[in-house]
Formats: structure tokens, C-alpha cells, sequence
């Protein structure tokens, strides 16, 4: 009896120490199991985290990519504001050398202007001397047919005293008949009118008549020995010098009327060149307010072309900071996306450690619990025997 109870005991207390190492083992295992829980759950939180900055990285990547597309843009835009300044630029170039141009045209024909003008106060002049000339000569040539008139009223008297009538005959029939030669001091082709040809013969019998009073008083009366034939050569003599006279002072009048007609030309020609330098000037004048015009165009054109490149440069500047600033983001988020793989790494190691934990625990817990089922049937089996006992 004594050893039954000694095995008894014996049992019993390896029944109380099989409980209490399956109660250690389902400690061990619940311990693990809760392990097992948030090593899972720093799991998922670490895929949580990846995924997230996956998107975040995607999300980075489309806004890199709009930024791209908006700098190009902008470049573009930038390079056709040069290529319109540069436009612009040329097109004041051109503008500004055909204004020199036009400035040069004009400058030569104010030039080609005041000589006209010159020319034609130097023409006026000689017109006003010409004329002032013709004048002097109208007023002698009125002087002469004055003293002619006088010379006529003075052989008036002569022709109505009856002592001379051969020489009063022979005086006007000689210069009617042309005697005294006056045709042959006239230009071919040119005749006297009646008036001169009047005033001569009246000039010509005032010059005889006192000839012939002081030479034969008594004419007529046959008491002279002088000849009529000399007392006729007296006559042709002053006959030929106011024929001479006469003829001087027309070819001077024909010599005047001829260089005011050729000043009047010239006058006509230089009024026409002035009116023609005038209109030319005036052209000038509008081409160049057309210019100008232009030029004030394309000045507001490159104004507006340097506000769209300033507005173009800051817009560039804009993105370029913006693009520094994604630039710095990416580095940023690159260098998160690296910490991140490395911890979701080192989870995934921790994971898989504490998976295999988990699975080494599992089968500890398995055998605790065959080894608890084994000591379960044992102590029935002890109880089994003690109660057949």
C-alpha cells in the first residue's frame, strides 16, 4: 500500500508538472500568437505605408510631367517672343535705314529746291535788268518818234511856203522812191510801218529843209550855183544816221524781246522744276509720315513682343523655381521611397522571421499539445489502473 501511494504521488506530480508545462506551452503559444498578430499588423501597415507612397510617387511623377510639359511650353512660347523681337528688331532696321534714306532724298532735294530758287531769283533779276532795259529803250525810242513829230510839225510851214517846191519834191519823192537808200539798212523781209516811214520822211524834210534854207535862200529863184544832186546828199547823209539810229534801236529791242522771252523760258522751266521739286517733296513728305507711321507700329509691336518676353521670362522663371522645387519634392520623396523600401525590406525580413517564428511556435504548440494529450491518456490510463486497483 505504501508503494502504491508512493506512486500515487508520483504520478500525481507528474501529472501537475505535465499541467503546468501544457499551461506554460499555451501561455508560450498565446504569447506568439500575439507576436504572430502584430508582427502582422506591422506588416500590413508597412505595405499600407509603401502603397502610399507608391501613389504619392505616381501622383509626384504626373506632376513632374505637367511641370515638363508647361516649362516646354513656356520655352516655346519664349523662343517665338525672340524670334517676333528679332522680327521686330530687323523690321525697325529696315524702316530706320529707308527713313535715312528718304531724310537724305529730302536733303537733296531741298538742295536741288534752293538752287531753283537761286536760279530763279538770278532770272528774276536779269528779267527786272531786261526789262528795265526794254524800258529805257521804249522811253528813248518814245523820245525819237517825239523829236520825229517835232521835226514834222517843223516842215509844216516849209511845205506851205511855195519858194522850195523842187526840193520839197525831190525830198519826198527820193525817200519815196528810196533814193536815200532806206531799204537798204532795213533786215530782208522787214518793212517800215507807215508811222515811221511818216516820221522818217518828216525827220528827213525838218533835216533838209534848213539845209537848203541856209544853202540857197533864193531857190527856186535861179540866183544859187550849189546843185540840187549835193544838196540832196546833205539830206541822204542825216537821212542814213536817223535810219542807222532806228535800225540800232530796234535790233536792241528785238535782242531784248528775245532774252526776256528766253528768261520767260527759263523762268516757266525753273517754276516748273520748283513746282515739281514742291511735289516731290510733299510725296516725301507723306512717305515719310507713312514711315513714321510704321515705325510707330512697329515700335508698339515691339513693345508688346518685350512685354509678352518679360511676362514669357518670368513665367520661365516661375517654373524654372517650380521646377526646382519639384526637383527638391522628387529628391525628397526618392529619398522617403528609399527609406521606405528599406524598412518595408527589413519588415518583410521581420515578417518572414516572425512567420517562421510563428510556424516554429505552431509546432511547438503542436507538440505541447500531443505531448498534453499524451499525458492526458497516460493519466487516464494511471487513473484507469489506480481505480482497477
Amino acid at each position: 500500500m505504501a508503494g502504491t501511494t508512493g506512486s500515487l504521488e508520483a504520478v500525481k506530480r507528474k501529472i501537475q508538472a505535465l499541467q503546468q508545462e501544457a499551461d506554460d506551452a499555451e501561455d508560450r503559444a498565446q504569447v506568439l500568437q500575439r507576436q504572430r498578430d502584430q508582427e502582422r499588423e506591422l506588416r500590413d501597415k508597412a505595405e499600407a505605408e509603401v502603397a502610399a507612397l507608391n501613389r504619392r510617387i505616381q501622383l509626384v511623377e504626373e506632376e513632374l510631367d505637367r511641370a515638363q510639359e508647361r516649362l516646354g511650353t513656356a520655352v516655346q512660347k519664349l523662343e517665338e517672343a525672340e524670334k517676333a523681337a528679332d522680327e521686330s528688331e530687323r523690321g525697325m532696321k529696315v524702316i530706320e535705314n529707308r527713313a535715312m534714306k528718304d531724310e537724305e532724298k529730302m536733303e537733296i532735294q531741298e538742295m536741288q529746291l534752293k538752287e531753283a530758287k537761286h536760279i530763279a531769283e538770278e532770272a528774276d533779276r536779269k528779267y527786272e535788268e531786261v526789262a528795265r532795259k526794254l524800258v529805257i529803250l521804249e522811253g528813248e525810242l518814245e523820245r525819237a518818234e517825239e523829236r520825229a513829230e517835232v521835226s514834222e510839225l517843223n516842215t509844216e510851214p516849209l511845205r506851205d511856203k511855195r519858194k522850195m517846191p523842187l526840193e520839197e519834191n525831190i525830198c519826198y519823192s527820193g525817200l519815196n522812191s528810196g533814193v536815200f537808200g532806206l531799204s537798204g539798212y532795213l533786215p530782208e523781209g522787214v518793212s517800215l510801218p507807215n508811222k515811221h516811214r511818216s516820221r522818217i520822211l518828216a525827220a528827213a524834210a525838218a533835216t533838209a529843209a534848213p539845209r537848203v534854207s541856209s544853202r540857197s535862200p533864193s531857190f527856186g529863184t535861179g540866183s544859187d550855183s550849189t546843185s540840187p544832186a549835193a544838196r540832196m546828199a546833205g539830206t541822204t547823209g542825216s537821212l542814213e544816221a536817223v535810219k542807222r539810229k532806228i535800225q540800232a534801236l530796234q535790233q536792241e529791242a528785238d535782242d531784248a524781246e528775245d532774252r526776256a522771252q528766253v528768261l520767260q523760258r527759263q523762268r516757266d522751266q525753273e517754276r516748273e522744276l520748283r513746282d515739281k521739286v514742291e511735289d516731290e517733296l510733299l510725296a516725301l513728305q507723306k512717305k515719310l509720315k507713312g514711315t513714321e507711321d510704321e515705325l510707330d507700329k512697329y515700335s508698339e509691336a515691339l513693345r508688346d513682343a518685350q512685354e509678352k518676353l518679360e511676362q514669357a521670362e518670368k513665367k520661365a522663371t516661375d517654373y524654372s523655381e517650380k521646377e526646382d522645387k519639384y526637383e527638391e519634392e522628387i529628391k525628397l520623396l526618392t529619398d522617403k521611397l528609399k527609406e521606405a523600401e528599406t524598412r518595408a525590406e527589413f519588415a518583410e525580413r521581420t515578417v518572414a522571421k516572425l512567420e517562421k517564428s510563428i510556424d516554429d511556435l505552431e509546432e511547438k504548440v503542436a507538440v505541447a499539445k500531443e505531448e498534453n494529450l499524451t499525458l492526458h491518456r497516460t493519466l487516464e490510463q494511471t487513473l484507469c489502473e489506480l481505480g482497477s486497483i
